[in-house]
């Protein structure tokens, strides 16, 4: 069968959000987890309450969550989605999770015979976080009053608002709003009652007692990745993990059934090989129970429990037995997804001069023949886990290979071992101010690209570049290095009008970093301002380059766009309303990977794909290849 379409990528089931957000009943009966499911006619998502018999059996609902809820960091939104980790209560009996209703985010719980749910109390704020505390009681995380929430808003409507530090222009003009935190205690007849954070690190700590935790050691370095360990402690009693196998990048403790720890490790070339490995506090042995290049969230009980998904494969939730490794699938969300054509992916690993390692996916084309040339899309800027689109999904990469194009999917190079010889602020000005970062970045690309085209895989004159936030800053910088056939890019890029267009929080966090304005006469800073203004270098650009941007970055996009549009470069900016850093709404990621493929269908391969709701598109761009420079000729 063919390979799959952007429709498919859409409809495909989403299990947990972000970090995986399992859990495993008391009783190690079960596990809980949201569904998500893309629903086009109300341009949202519907979320699912789950439980899947942790022995085998088919999963249950047991609740509706509701429709898409926005991850907010001090009042700004991203467009990702907020964690919704399901909790159970003591006795296994009951689920309390966040629900979207109407808008808000409530506290909910469910019975697991799936016939009942109830909000469990009304607050007056959006919910965040939720415990269930031993005693039986709901400890909750909530934001501002809503009520509060909706006079400041009618206030700035009505007299308009001085500019202060919630507004940050760069993102929107509409002032964040207040992101005051507060805690609650939710009683088992629903009453509620305030607490102050010391009450609450109270009984957190009452409930995280004996469970292992991943913390800097002792000691260590002030550095941005300090040497961790891995520890219990218990009345005041520390057990550490001592052997090579717990230092590391170790992540995601859970404690056994029979008291053992397992936890993940990241290592290998570029941090490529992901481990289960379990120790043994009584005894201090730890053995490696399972290694791939997976991508997992799990938790632990009888047996080790985890969301998996690999370079071909959506999430699927298995069970991992401690002792031998052995997995088995307790619940495929996506069981039509095997029926398309599996295409062949090659890893390309890449070490430069100083030793920093990168590495891609090569994704090839459908019907690959031998000899042939092919054009390339090259989609940024991690590749771990399952190749859906890129950071932000905007760039469709198995729909890509099924067109005809191979696709390059870009894993950035870190300098992991600086990052553990700096703080965080020295790190962040040795790169920036030496240019490394950008730098070894862009060789990494630079030699893949180099790589393909020595084999004989693609053709260089058909490459298309694409790219969304740390993504779209190399897609910049790269094309002031080279000529590209097409260019798709999702976030502003760097312009000296960032500076202005940030809080002042932001400006006084750079202005750390010594004479950081943008008019500055100083060095270093001033040679940094002309290299990474974009805008400023645009007659250095002449590749077709479309702009699918949301709205709250758009203002920082414009002056490129405009500088590109009056020099003759082919170029298109479609704005998205109600988008923020990421797009959420699934027609509008539906409608950006359309464009991005007609566009490169477009210009790598003179494919002219219609679309009904753009009935002009075509001619435009027909104008566009007529006024366009000739490559090379705007250096």
């Amino acid at each position: 069968m063919a390979g799959p379409t952007i429709d498919d990528l859409i409809g495909l089931v989403e299990l947990g959000t972000v970090h995986g957000e399992l859990a495993l009943s008391p009783d190690g009966a079960y596990i809980a987890v949201f569904e998500r499911r893309a629903n086009l006619a109300r341009n949202d998502y519907d979320h699912t309450l789950i439980i899947v018999p942790t022995h085998g059996g088919p999963p249950r609902a047991i609740a509706d969550g509701g429709g898409f809820i926005r991850h907010a960091s001090d009042g700004r939104r991203t467009g990702g989605p907020a964690e919704r980790a399901p909790i159970w209560s003591p006795d296994s009996q009951w689920v309390a999770f966040i629900a979207e209703r109407e808008g808000r985010a409530e506290l909910w719980r469910a019975n697991i015979d799936g016939g009942h749910s109830e909000r469990v109390t009304a607050l007056d704020g959006d919910v965040s976080n939720i415990v269930w505390l031993s005693d039986g009681r709901l400890l909750a995380d909530i934001g501002p009053a809503r009520v509060t929430l909706a006079q400041d808003a009618t206030q700035d409507a009505a007299i308009g608002y001085r500019v202060d530090d919630r507004l940050s222009p760069i993102f929107s003009l509409n002032r964040m709003p207040r992101s005051e935190a507060r805690s609650v205690i939710v009683d088992a007849e629903g009453g509620n009652a305030a607490i102050d954070p010391a009450q609450r690190a109270a009984l957190i700590a009452v409930q995280t007692a004996r469970l292992p935790v991943i913390a800097p050691r002792l000691g260590a370095p002030a550095v941005q990745a300090p040497p961790r360990e891995l520890r219990i402690e218990d009345g005041g009693q520390r057990q550490q993990c001592s052997t090579d196998l717990c230092a590391g990048d170790i992540r995601n403790p859970m404690l056994l059934a029979n008291g053992d720890v397992a936890f993940i490790r990241v290592a290998g070339f570029a941090r490529t090989e992901t481990s289960i490995e379990v120790w043994t506090p009584s005894t201090g042995a730890v053995r490696e129970i399972r290694t791939s290049e997976d991508r997992i969230s799990c938790v632990g009980g009888g047996q080790i429990y985890c969301l998996r998904e690999g370079t071909r494969r959506p999430r699927e939730l298995i069970a991992v037995n401690p002792n031998s490794g052995a997995t088995r699938i307790l619940y495929n969300a996506n069981p039509s997804w095997s029926r398309f054509d599996a295409p062949r992916i090659e890893r390309i690993d890449f070490t430069d001069p100083r030793g920093l390692e990168s590495y891609a996916h090569l994704v090839y084309p459908a019907g690959y023949r031998r000899g042939r040339r092919y054009p390339l899309v090259i989609v940024q800027y991690r590749s771990r886990g399952f190749l859906r689109g890129g950071t932000g999904g905007d760039y469709p990469i198995y729909p890509f290979a099924a067109r005809g194009y191979f696709v390059l999917s870009v894993e950035r190079p870190d300098d992991l071992l600086r990052q553990t010889q700096l703080n965080a602020e020295d790190f962040f000005a040795e790169q920036n101010l030496s240019g490394e970062e950008n730098r070894m970045k862009l060789d990494a690309i630079e030699a893949f690209l180099t790589g393909l085209e020595r084999r004989g895989l693609i053709d260089p004159a058909r490459v298309a570049i694409t790219g969304l936030s740390d993504g779209s800053e190399t897609l910049y910088l790269a094309l002031l290095r080279r000529h590209f056939a097409a260019a798709i890019v999702s976030t502003q890029p760097t312009e000296r009008s960032a500076w202005w267009l940030q809080s002042e929080t932001v400006r006084a966090h750079l202005r750390r970093y010594g004479d950081v304005v943008p008019w500055t006469q100083s060095e270093p800073w001033r040679s940094w301002w002309s290299a990474n203004a974009i805008s400023e270098q645009a007659s250095a650009i002449d590749t077709p380059l479309l702009f699918n941007v949301s709205h709250t970055e758009a203002m920082g996009a414009m002056e490129l766009y405009v500088r590109l549009r009056e020099q003759g470069v082919p170029t298109e900016m479609y704005l998205y309303p109600d988008a923020y850093h990421l797009k959420w709404r699934p027609l509008q990621v539906l409608a950006s990977q359309e464009r991005s493929m007609a566009w490169v269908d477009y210009w790598l391969r003179d494919m002219e794909v219609e679309n009904s709701s753009d009935p002009d598109r075509i001619a435009r761009w027909r104008a566009l290849r007529g006024s366009a420079p000739v490559a090379g000729t705007a250096h």
